[in-house]
């Protein structure tokens, strides 16, 4: 592998270090023998590398896909022309007319301005294409616009004989100073578009330049310790350049001229292995199929066909694998993803290796697979989500074919479901399109409830709509911030219970008009109980009265009935007919004895005739 440019080896380190020594001692021996040489052989350095970083972007330029060296390529093609007016323009060099120290000088300015100015401009194309030929054509410009400006004399004075550098040339000298650090701080914040060695070096060529053009504002003659400190950082920033671009570019291209598509490459394979790793531990099943087979199976849809590993499943034809009621759909499917139709999610079957089939979801995509073309399926086992959807289906008929109302309201007040059951009231009740007489007098309260009750409770509210009466159970449920209503037509029972608090009404007003006559009956039935009472013992008072009477009598008496039977004897007609009460009481006379001592019967019969 090609040595790192911005970390050489320790001999080309070493080496370069001896060469740069040297360098530096032949220069400074050159300033003692000839200023003039010293200036030619930096000014020359600097025209050379200028010239060499402009042929390396230009026949890069189609390859070159950095497009902040592009941009400061082809800048460099008029700096170091205007490097090389300068040069010539020198004093003691006898190129232009009048050997006027003012002119080189001039030239240098402009040569600082449009170089520091391209290094400030440059950050700014690193995401923005480059237009060559705009940008070859406003450098033309701007060098020409310089170049006439001097020659006509227009442009401001840098150099004057006995009094040395101009302000203009002084303030110059400051103002790229502070283009220059503006320039190294944009650089900073874009070193992300750099690999770290060519962003060091691109940095460390800015920062020489500043202090060269720092170095410059400190001399007032041309010739001087401040002006050959200024023209060794030139010298050193030249060098950073030509490190920073033509040796990366020629020893190791991919570093600058290839950086960002070996980043690409790069990227691509992390997102290839990212990709394998994606799919590898997918939970859905993918596959690629080609020409009518499986190419790949992942592990996910090795489990899904029942195989063992995916060799059992690479080269089975597709249609083998699948339900005979679902392949000619399938093949049409494949057909038209292979024409570049995007087609929808389908549900279908597969068929396992053991012959059961499994419900799936599935789509497609075009894809090419070792170099043919592929679909690549993604496959979703979905038995458990359609019996769950059967189930949640199941457990939804209930509320929807309910036949009492049942409807569900948000915390807004908005009905949210409604069953059939509920509809069809409302159309009964003519009141299709203001549902929210379902509603409890104290709807708003509930719903207020629903959002600052911390659990789910019951209410219950009856709720009358014209001659209709509901029994409402409402559910309110903190987590849905709903409230659902489950209702029961009550209006017969409440028919039916008025009807029978009225005939309470009026039983209880019969119960209380006949209790009322059976407390007068029993009053004047125990007022003639009363009067009974005491005219039954004013009889037994007679009686006694008149018993006693008849038991104080010396004869015998006794009374009889129509049927001749005895109700009464005295003491004395007890000793008459020689038996008690007991045995007389209810007797008929013919039942006595024939002989009664002392009489007979017929003196009886005939004292009763």
């Amino acid at each position: 592998m090609p040595p790192d440019p911005a970390r050489p080896t320790l001999i080309s380190s070493g080496f370069a270090a001896l060469a740069g020594g040297l360098g530096f001692f032949a220069l400074l021996a050159s300033s003692w023998y000839s200023y003039l040489l010293f200036h030619t052989l930096v000014e020359l350095f600097t025209i050379l590398i200028a010239f060499l970083v402009f042929a390396l972007v230009w026949n890069t330029r189609r390859m070159l896909d950095n497009q902040y060296l592009l941009f400061l390529g082809i800048s460099f093609l008029f700096s170091g022309a205007l490097v090389l007016a300068h040069t010539l323009a020198y004093q003691g060099m006898d190129f232009f007319p009048g050997d006027d120290t003012d002119l080189s000088t001039q030239m240098w300015i402009a040569f600082r301005y449009v170089f520091s100015i391209s290094f400030l401009l440059a950050p700014f194309f690193i995401n923005r294409k480059v237009n060559i030929n705009r940008v070859l054509a406003a450098y033309g410009a701007v060098t020409m616009v310089l170049a006439g400006t001097i020659f006509w004399g227009i442009f401001p004075s840098c150099y004057r004989d006995g009094l040395g550098m101009t302000p203009f040339k002084i303030f110059s000298e400051y103002a790229v100073s502070a283009i220059l650090i503006a320039a190294l701080v944009l650089l900073i914040l874009k070193r992300g578009a750099f690999d770290r060695g060519i962003f060091l070096l691109l940095s460390g060529s800015v920062a020489a330049s500043v202090f060269s053009a720092l170095s410059y504002t400190q001399h007032v003659i041309v010739i001087g310790a401040a002006a050959m400190a200024g023209h060794f950082f030139e010298l050193i920033a030249n060098y950073l350049i030509y490190r920073a671009v033509v040796v990366a570019g020629l020893v190791e291209p991919t570093s600058i001229l290839f950086r960002n598509l070996k980043q690409s490459e790069a990227r691509i394979r992390d997102s290839e292995e990212r990709y394998r790793s994606l799919v590898e531990l997918s939970l859905d099943a993918i596959v690629v199929q080609s020409e009518g087979v499986y190419r790949y199976v992942n592990p996910a849809g090795v489990k899904l066909f029942g195989a063992a590993s995916a060799g059992e499943l690479i080269n089975r034809k597709v249609l083998d694998l699948t339900p005979q009621g679902f392949r000619e759909a399938i093949a049409l499917r494949i057909s038209r993803v292979q024409e570049g139709v995007v087609l929808p999610l389908m549900q279908s079957q597969i068929l396992r290796i053991d012959g059961r089939s499994v419900d799936v979801e599935s789509t497609e995509t075009g894809a090419i697979y070792e170099g043919r073309p592929a679909v690549q399926s993604f496959i979703r086992d979905i038995t458990e989500r359609k019996q769950a959807a059967e189930k949640i289906e199941h457990l939804a008929s209930f509320p929807k074919l309910n036949p009492s109302p049942v409807f569900e309201v948000n915390a807004r007040g908005k009905i949210t479901f409604m069953n059939e059951a509920t509809a069809a009231l409302l159309a009964r009740l003519g009141c299709e399109e203001n549902a929210g007489v379902l509603f409890p007098p104290d709807m708003q309260a509930l719903l207020e409830d629903l959002e600052s009750t911390d659990i789910a409770r019951i209410a219950y509210r009856e709720v009358a709509i014209g001659t209709a009466t509901l029994a409402e159970s409402i559910s309110l449920i903190k987590d849905l911030q709903v409230a659902r209503f489950y209702a029961t037509d009550i209006s017969d029972r409440k028919r039916a219970e008025a009807a029978l608090r009225k005939a309470n009404e009026g039983l209880e007003a019969r119960v209380q008009e006949r209790t009322a006559a059976l407390k007068s009956a029993l009053d004047t039935l125990q007022g003639e109980i009363r009067e009974r009472i005491g005219r039954e013992q004013e009889l037994r008072r007679v009686y006694e009265m008149l018993r006693n009477t008849l038991e104080s009598i010396n004869e015998g008496f006794f009374t009889l009935d129509r049927e001749w039977r005895f109700t009464y004897l005295n003491s004395r007609a007890q000793n008459f007919f020689q038996r008690s009460a007991a045995l007389l009481l209810n007797a008929k006379t013919i039942m006595l004895p024939a002989a009664i001592p002392g009489s007979d019967r017929g003196s009886v019969t005939r004292q009763k005739a």
